[in-house]
């Protein structure tokens, strides 16, 4: 539907019964035959508050939601709730400007995120908070299986909102999507991993550094001549990640400006590998040093079709010359197999969980070679793991 059809019968009422609520269904039936098979009830619900945790108030609210329209005869089939989408009412805010908000939060979920809320204030804190500076960076660590030292760690965006807590990446990413902040991001976070790096050497701290980046952004010419004032000179050895669908949409105008950034010590890896699709030519001629695999095809390695997925992805990083990453490793059990399977690095809490700067530093002094070695050696899979019985060569 259209945002003019958000208006159309727009009313603000409760569960109606007898007379009123044959009306009510009438117009429903209505509305649904000129629509597209959605449309959207603003609910007013008072008992949820914007500081309530994001899952259990979608929760309850889609069950308040599916009680509320249990019942209806809405032209031969029952009404119910598939979706929820969070349209924060400050006291001021009217109705039409809250159906917009909603519409906005659709929108915005359907296409970039699993958590569709529109908040006006979370916005506006959001925005301040880039502005402010109040955007940290965590680093997580990443091993390295053949040197059996951390040669890199991955920055990390938090928000620790003031009053509601951290706010999950998942959450403000697809927001600064929204507010078009994504490349005020990027930039703030590569001024901040520049900086630490710089101190990282100074305290005798060798190591690179990966970043996610958007494709649009390095795409922009005006931000890659803001990446190369802030790279010039600096020595750095930082590696931007990419997902494969991001790269190709704006891959023209990306390879085009990361040709001038690579002189200044920027690489690339592709971040999420399996996640989308595409051509073996096209990954070839990105020119990543790296592939990540993602996430979910660790977490089915518990299966011999599983292993075999993930070990034909780490033969094709290492057939186009990539070095590859298993993302995502929480167990021993999962160390095991993605070192066994041929893994060239390994990230996640089993490895370490994110740092600020000043306690990854002392994690960094206090990590050794032999510790690690040791800790790679005695990896095995459990005693009663089907995984163990896999073939892995």
């Amino acid at each position: 539907m259209s945002r003019d059809d958000l208006f159309h019968g727009a009313n603000s009422f409760n569960t109606p019964s007898g007379a009123a609520r044959e009306e009510l269904e009438a117009r429903l039936a209505a509305l649904y035959a000129e629509s597209d098979g959605r449309f959207h009830a603003l609910v007013r619900a008072a008992g949820l508050r914007p500081t309530d945790d994001f899952r259990d108030r979608d929760l309850r609210a889609l069950n308040f939601l599916d009680a509320e329209l249990e019942g209806f005869d809405f032209s031969g089939s029952d009404l119910r709730g598939t979706g929820l989408r969070f349209a924060h009412l400050g006291l001021s805010t009217k109705l039409d400007r809250a159906l917009l908000d909603e519409d906005d939060a659709d929108w915005i979920s359907r296409r970039d995120s699993d958590w569709p809320y529109w908040d006006e204030d979370l916005f506006r804190d959001l925005s301040r908070a880039l502005a402010s500076g109040k955007i940290t960076v965590v680093y997580q660590p990443i091993l390295s299986v053949k040197e059996a030292m951390i040669l890199r760690v991955e920055a990390l965006a938090r928000w620790d909102h003031p009053t509601r807590g951290p706010v999950p990446a998942s959450t403000f990413i697809p927001m600064l999507m929204e507010l078009g902040g994504l490349d005020r991001l990027g930039h703030v976070l590569l001024e901040r991993v520049v900086e630490d790096q710089r101190k990282m050497r100074e305290l005798g701290v060798i190591i690179g550094i990966s970043v996610n980046m958007a494709a649009a952004s390095v795409a922009n010419r005006a931000f890659c001549e803001d990446c190369m004032r802030i790279l010039a000179g600096q020595k750095a050895d930082i590696r931007f990640e990419f997902t494969e669908a991001d790269i190709a949409i704006h891959r023209d105008a990306f390879l085009e400006n990361l040709l001038k950034l690579r002189p200044l010590g920027v690489d690339i890896a592709i971040d999420d590998y399996g996640t989308s699709y595409s051509s073996l030519s096209e990954i070839r001629d990105i020119g990543a040093r790296e592939m990540k695999i993602d996430r979910s095809f660790i977490g089915s390695i518990n299966s011999s079709p599983g292993a075999d997925v993930v070990k034909s992805v780490i033969d094709l990083g290492h057939s186009l010359g990539m070095s590859v990453t298993a993302e995502g490793i929480e167990s021993s059990a999962e160390a095991y197999f993605a070192k066994t399977l041929g893994c060239d690095d390994l990230q996640g809490f089993w490895v370490r969980r994110p740092l600020p700067f000043d306690d990854l530093i002392e994690f960094l002094h206090v990590s050794t070679i032999g510790g690690w070695s040791q800790k790679l050696l005695t990896l095995q899979p459990p005693r009663d793991d089907p995984r163990k019985n896999l073939d892995l060569t």
